[in-house]
C-alpha cells in the first residue's frame, strides 16, 4: 500500500487533471472561439499538459516501487507503453483510447520540441475534444490503483 504522502500527492494530481478537463471543456464552449493560431496554441498547451501529467504519475510510481525508468531517446514512448500494458492501468483503456494516448504523446513532442505557436485548429480540435474523458479516465485509474489492498 502506498504511503500517505504519496496518496496525498496523487490525489492532488487527480484534482489537477479534473481542472484540466474543465479547462478543455471551457475552451471548447468559449463564446467567441475563433479557432485561429492563438486558440490552437492555447489548446495545444492543454493537450501537452495531459501527457505531462501522465508522465508525472508514472515517474512518481516508479520512484515509489523502485522501478527503473526507460532511458534514451524513446523513453517517453517506453513509459507510455509500460502504462498501457500494465494490467492495473492498460486494461482500463479501449484500443481507440490507447491510440489516442499515442497521439497525445506525438503531439506533446511536436508541441514541446517544435513550434507550438504554429498550430492550426484542425490539429488540436480532436485531441482537445477527447481530453476531458481521457483526463477523467486517468484520474479514475489512479484513484482505483490507490484504493487497491
Amino acid at each position: 500500500m502506498p504511503p500517505d504522502d504519496f496518496k496525498r500527492d496523487i490525489l492532488f494530481e487527480t484534482g489537477r487533471l479534473r481542472k484540466l478537463a474543465e479547462a478543455a471543456r471551457s475552451a471548447l464552449e468559449r463564446p467567441g472561439l475563433r479557432k485561429d493560431a492563438w486558440d490552437a496554441a492555447a489548446a495545444g498547451k492543454l493537450i501537452s499538459d495531459l501527457i505531462g501529467g501522465l508522465e508525472s504519475f508514472l515517474k512518481r510510481r516508479a520512484r515509489l516501487e523502485g522501478i527503473s525508468l526507460a532511458q534514451g531517446s524513446d523513453w517517453h514512448l517506453e513509459l507510455l507503453n509500460s502504462f498501457l500494458t500494465d494490467p492495473a492501468f492498460g486494461a482500463a483503456w479501449t484500443e481507440s483510447q490507447k491510440a489516442l494516448w499515442m497521439r497525445y504523446l506525438r503531439f506533446r513532442h511536436r508541441f514541446i520540441h517544435g513550434y507550438g505557436h504554429e498550430l492550426s485548429w484542425e490539429i488540436v480540435q480532436e485531441p482537445l475534444e477527447g481530453l476531458p474523458a481521457m483526463a477523467e479516465g486517468l484520474a479514475q485509474a489512479w484513484e482505483k490503483w490507490l484504493a487497491r489492498p
